[in-house]
């Protein structure tokens, strides 16, 4: 023990000190970021007429782009050059952006401009809107249905209004501010919401609490992160100036309303200002990535004269606002000749369309412009490459090391009974682990909070639960497979149910594994995702194939202390950069980063209570059914050997979780101080894209390495047991002929390979998905199916009355309770898993009792027959 201290502090004194001497170094030596311009600019063909129109109607229906209304002021630059104001009823429609603007054989029903007009579904909703004599209350929609335009009556609004804001969250359209009359002196303080996922006949308008700040018009409105936000404005006539003339102020504070709170007044909250006004901006602001909003245009004139003719100082600043630090950051400007005011925003072919006013309300313009966010530019760099490369390679020599001892399926499926227990738990930790963790765990305390901690802690309880009760099973009847003692206990039509939902679960858990580090790894090495999918796919089947399970065991330990040692550097980097401990406490504090425990019995919320059960049967389940866990029992020398694994995973697991909750925070907290450094894009990719733009070359390849390896550990598991259960569970037991050592090792070898192509293309096509938080989906998958087996391991192990009849009834009701509480009901989705093992168990129970048959012999197959047995 001594001389392993000793050889551990040599370690620590000659590699890790120099390393975090040179990051540190190196981070110190790094340029701020500049403000390289994150969107591409251009021009699509011009709207008819010299002049063109601003304060239109935009949207798009059936892939077409389509405009209506406006005003202009016949070339004239407005009431002080003799301009006559003019408001337009035409409609102009454009099929693709390399064709020219068509104009309608329809027209609106009323000149109109300065309304709101959002995309929705197949149609464009047009909402208010004024004419110059009067603002009006019409809603409708537009659709282009059958090579014509159709009009379809909505609710009008409750007042009539224009100079409004607006924008359509989930299938919601929410209506702030705006001006009722020409001639009102205060602007609305109102904020109206119509759900428009109800029938036609139930649609109504509902006046909802506005926002905790003053009245306003011509705001921006966004929405990002499941939030509906509204930018700046202006009021009306609020004093005079020394001339007597009345004057409204320019605001430019900001605030979010998150509809899925709830409570009255609590869904609003005031958020960071914006750095300067941004009146008649482009709205709605275009959402970039996951958790930006791009502001641009506007004007941001410390006052303005009520005449909407005379706006000075249109800016062509670009600033984004990060709802996840509720900061904001300049990241360049406008082309010259695009900035403008009351330009409506169209979301359109994976960009913005912007058309209408350049330099205020009283000079229209025909341009019309397409912005998209620019393709990102990877800062991974050669030295990283070559890093990942050799590890890469490394992991199939460790594969081409040890095909020379795999003889047979004992070596290829359990090692030849020769792994260390230490190697065993930490190979079990890395294949809980995976690349699902090190990503999603840092992301989720980043963006949300630590609410989920305690889920983290549930393999704490349920350690010596599998190793005093279900761990002797295993061992002492010699399996290879967990479900061969399903068929020893109630008959092989159990086995093959066991062995099925733990194939369908691999498999798409292969896919969801693969999916969600390609989508963050190409977006920080610049790879695509679908070749990332098929490189890692590769290489992890190769030494699969050649090392078999001791190839697994040990690539899962090197990925293991790879990722533990990188997030523990991450950490350590972060607390020098933002200046200390104490001060990511303090930012973490003041945002609530660090909510852990919600003590409400509110079956719905992540409270205490939910965090603690359903865990425990979630993992109950992982560790007692999938053979991915199973068989690193198996593959030790001895059951206390297992055990020993057991509980170096379950203690492994704590010290890990609690570096990757403080990392998420320390990112939040690097991040708020330094905005300008953070690019729009994922957040699951939050912890890759600080290795890559903030650690040194070579060390960031190293980690980005971990986690290709995170996820090959995850997938080499899955692959090898699958296998297993394959050749033991179906072709071992249903094949009559005996076969050869060399024909089953050949066999498991090419199941292994098929296994992997399968799991290829799962990843490859949840690609084509949009999955927002992968990690929820897959628990709550999870949850739906895993209760079900759960329940008949403990009905064979604690029953002697279960019978097959039982279980399989009660099996089926493990998969429907879960799935009739997912859909009509909003529990937590963490407490899927224990209703879906209390159903399975209580009607598994109860069908066995009314189906009496004759009883099978369950000598050593139970827990009150397992010592007599021994």
């Amino acid at each position: 023990m001594i001389k392993l201290r000793i050889k551990f502090g040599r370690f620590i004194a000659v590699f890790c000190l120099p390393l975090i001497f040179w990051s540190l170094s190196t981070i110190a030596a790094r340029p701020k970021q500049s403000e390289d311009a994150l969107l591409e600019w251009s021009k699509l063909p011009p709207i008819p007429g010299e002049e063109g129109f601003s304060g239109m109607f935009g949207g798009v229906s059936v892939e077409k782009l389509i405009v209506a209304g406006g005003t202009n002021f016949n070339n004239k630059r407005g009431s002080s050059e003799g301009g006559h104001k003019k408001w337009s009823d035409l409609i102009y429609i454009l099929d693709e952006p390399g064709s020219q603007w068509q104009l309608a054989a329809k027209r609106l029903p009323r000149a109109l401009a300065y309304g709101v007009s959002v995309s929705f579904e197949d149609g464009i909703i047009f909402a208010g809107g004024s004419d110059g004599v009067s603002h009006y209350s019409d809603v409708f929609m537009l659709r282009w249905v059958e090579n014509r335009l159709e009009f379809q009556s909505l609710p009008s609004l409750p007042k009539p209004c224009a100079f409004m804001s607006g924008s359509v969250l989930g299938s919601t359209l929410y209506i702030a501010g705006g001006r009722e009359s020409p001639h009102a002196v205060e602007a609305l303080h109102s904020f109206w919401s119509l759900d428009l996922s109800k029938p036609s006949g139930q649609l109504s308008w509902q006046e909802l609490m506005p926002w905790p700040g003053p009245a306003r018009m011509l705001a921006i409105s966004a929405v990002q992160d499941n939030s509906f936000f509204l930018f700046s404005g202006m009021e009306i006539e609020v004093g005079e100036d020394s001339l007597g003339q009345k004057l409204t102020p320019y605001l430019n504070d900001a605030y979010r309303y998150e509809p899925f709170k709830g409570g009255i007044g609590k869904a609003w909250k005031r958020v960071a200002d914006l750095p300067r006004s941004a009146v008649a901006a482009a709205s709605p602001a275009m959402a970039l990535g996951q958790s930006h909003i791009a502001v641009f245009g506007g004007s941001d004139s410390s006052q303005l004269r009520t005449d909407l003719t005379q706006i000075p100082k249109v800016q062509g600043n670009i600033h984004l606002y990060h709802t996840i630090t509720d900061t904001w950051s300049r990241r360049g400007l406008m082309p010259v000749g695009t900035a403008g005011v009351t330009l409506p925003a169209v979301a359109w072919n994976d960009g913005e369309v912007y058309m209408g006013a350049v330099g205020g309300p009283s000079k229209g313009s025909p341009d019309v412009y397409f912005v998209k966010r620019k393709a990102s530019q990877s800062n991974f760099g050669f030295i990283n490459w070559i890093v990942l490369s050799g590890y890469l390679v490394a992991m199939l020599g460790i594969g081409f090391y040890f095909s020379k001892r795999e003889q047979s399926i004992n070596d290829f499926f359990l090692a030849g009974r020769r792994i260390p227990w230490w190697a065993a738990g930490l190979s079990i930790f890395g294949t809980q682990l995976s690349a699902l963790t090190f990503m999603a765990i840092p992301a989720m305390a980043y963006a949300t909070d630590w609410s989920a901690l305690l889920k983290s802690f549930g393999i704490l309880f349920v350690a010596p639960f599998v190793i005093y009760f279900y761990l002797p099973f295993f061992r002492q009847l010699n399996v290879t497979t967990a479900y061969e003692y399903l068929e020893k206990r109630f008959n092989v039509i159990v086995r093959l149910y066991g062995m099925l939902k733990f194939l369908i679960t691999q498999l798409l858990r292969v896919g969801v594994l693969l999916y969600l580090p390609a989508v963050a790894l190409s977006a920080v090495t610049g790879m695509d995702p679908y070749l990332c999918v098929i490189v890692i796919s590769i290489f992890c089947t190769a030494y699969t194939v050649m090392g078999g399970m001791e190839a697994v065991v040990w690539s899962d330990v090197i990925q293991v202390l790879v990722l533990a040692l990188g997030s523990m550097l991450c950490l350590f980097l972060i607390l020098f950069e933002v200046g200390g401990i104490g001060e990511i406490i303090r930012l973490g504090t003041k945002y609530e980063k660090f909510r852990t425990f919600n003590w409400s019995f509110d079956p719905t919320a992540f409270s205490v209570w939910v965090l603690i059960v359903g865990p425990f049967f979630q993992n109950l389940g992982g560790y007692t059914t999938e053979q991915t866990v199973v068989q690193r029992y198996l593959s030790t020398k001895t059951e206390k050997d297992a055990a020993r694994g057991i509980w170096t995973n379950a203690l492994i697991s704590i010290p890990t979780i609690l570096i990757f909750y403080p990392l998420g925070t320390g990112l939040f907290a690097f991040y708020r101080k330094n905005p300008e450094r953070l690019m729009p894009d994922r957040n699951d990719a939050i912890l890759p894209y600080f290795i890559v733009n903030e650690l040194p070359p070579g060390l960031a390849g190293l980690l980005i390495a971990g986690i290709f390896a995170a996820v090959m550990s995850s997938m080499d598991s899955s692959m090898n047991s699958v296998s297993a259960s394959l050749v033991n569970d179906f072709f071992h037991r249903f094949n009559k002929r005996k076969v050869s050592e060399k024909a089953s090792l050949r066999l498991a070898r090419c199941l292994t390979v098929s296994i992997g192509v399968i799991g290829c293309g799962a990843g490859l096509l949840l690609l084509t998905f949009d999955i927002r938080l992968i990690i929820f989906q897959l628990i709550a998958f999870l949850g739906l199916i895993a209760g079900g087996l759960t329940g008949v391991f403990i009905l064979g192990i604690f029953t002697q009355r279960a019978n097959s009849i039982g279980v399989l009834c009660g099996a089926g009701a493990g998969f429907v309770g879960p799935f009739l509480v997912k859909n009509y009901t909003d529990l937590n989705i963490f407490l899927y898993a224990p209703i879906g093992v209390l159903s399975c168990v209580t009607i598994g129970y109860i069908v066995s009792i009314l189906t009496p048959f004759a009883n099978k012999d369950v000598e050593g197959l139970s827990i009150q027959t397992l010592n007599r047995a021994g």
